[in-house]
């Protein structure tokens, strides 16, 4: 799903993360999304996830 439809995918992982995010706010949880510290962690680092593509260099 992520390479064939990558913006489906991005839509399904943010609506998770919201429903996550939501049970640890009302205690349901007790850490926040694992998603989020990874996510975090790869801004952090420079790291986005994705290749850039340079097909002229």
């Amino acid at each position: 799903m992520w390479l064939a439809k990558p913006e489906t995918a991005r839509r399904v992982r943010q609506r998770i993360g919201t429903i996550l995010d939501w049970a640890y706010a009302s205690g349901y949880r007790e850490s926040e999304a694992p998603m989020r510290a990874i996510t975090n962690v790869q801004h952090s680092s420079g790291f986005c996830g994705r290749p850039l593509l340079r097909p002229f260099s």
